[in-house]
């Protein structure tokens, strides 16, 4: 019995010493789980082993070095916002995490998280709010590694699992995705204001870590796909406000204007540019 309930209160966090991951640790811990991980870089804490999940042997020794558990939460990835070394792609690095680790727990049947993000579904020519049973039509590499992630989920044959379609996730020191709201491209001092403004959907880090806690609190089996959002979108012009800058006013209806010459650009880049432009200067709201 004792053993049982010490099964049900541990987790392993894949990306651990990520972004994501440091948080998810932290919250688990505070509230008395037996947090393992798993990270690429060498850690003092014996608890975060070290191993490639793009190499399928480590990830299985990794995973047979731990005790009993009963959750996974599959945080590691490549993010679309960093650089990766010369070599795989973001889609190849990504499936193959992905791969591995499902490969090494799916005799264990854990509940099992998955870090999905709303790039899935690209924004071009969108209504909103989206909701998760819209079309999945990414512009990205990233976009499409989690579209691929999602299905081998699916398709693997645990029992138990969520996918969380996470929006752009931020917090007081992490800012990049709404910077990229709010300034004009390369450059830190000129700051749109348009209007009218529009409203995006975007996930603190504290939310992130509260609706995975919740889920493996209180034992959801029922297997999901959910949208991780704040509660509320955030109006552009609010967002200007957080930083120090100069207010140039930009009317949508010139933005507008511009928008036809997208069609002019080469098909192979074509529906990315679109995307870019309505993640821009369109609302994007998930439900």
């Amino acid at each position: 019995m004792d053993e049982d309930r010490s099964k049900s209160r541990r987790v392993l966090i894949t990306g651990i010493s990520g972004f994501v991951g440091q948080i998810l640790q932290q919250k688990f811990e505070e509230n008395g789980y037996d947090v393992w991980g798993i990270s690429r870089t060498d850690s003092c804490n014996p608890k975060v082993l070290q191993a490639n999940l793009q190499n399928a042997e480590q990830t299985l020794q990794a995973v047979e070095a731990m005790p009993s558990f009963s959750t996974v939460i599959h945080a590691a990835a490549l993010a679309h916002n960093n650089k990766k070394q010369q070599g795989d792609s973001f889609f190849d690095i990504n499936t193959s995490i992905t791969r591995n680790i499902l490969d090494a727990v799916i005799v264990k049947q854990p509940l099992f998280i998955f870090m999905s993000s709303v790039s899935v579904y690209g924004e071009a020519n969108r209504m909103v709010p989206i909701v998760v049973e819209d079309e999945l039509r990414p512009a990205s590499e990233y976009g499409r590694s989690k579209v691929a992630c999602e299905k081998m989920l699916q398709d693997s044959g645990l029992a138990h699992y969520h996918l969380l379609r996470v929006a752009p996730v931020y917090d007081e020191t992490h800012s990049k995705d709404i910077r990229k709201r709010v300034f004009f491209p390369f450059q830190n001092s000129l700051k749109m204001i348009l209007r009218p403004a529009p409203l995006y959907s975007f996930c603190h880090l504290v939310k992130l870590s509260e609706m995975v806690f919740k889920l493996v609190e209180n034992q959801v089996l029922e297997s999901s796909i959910i949208h991780v959002t704040d509660t509320h979108p955030c109006n552009q012009n609010e967002l200007a406000t957080r930083f120090e800058g100069i207010d140039v006013i930009v009317p949508l209806k010139l933005i507008e204007l511009l928008y036809p010459l997208t069609f002019l650009v080469p098909k192979s880049h074509r529906y990315a540019i679109q995307c870019l432009y309505w993640k821009l200067f369109k609302s994007n709201i998930y439900a």
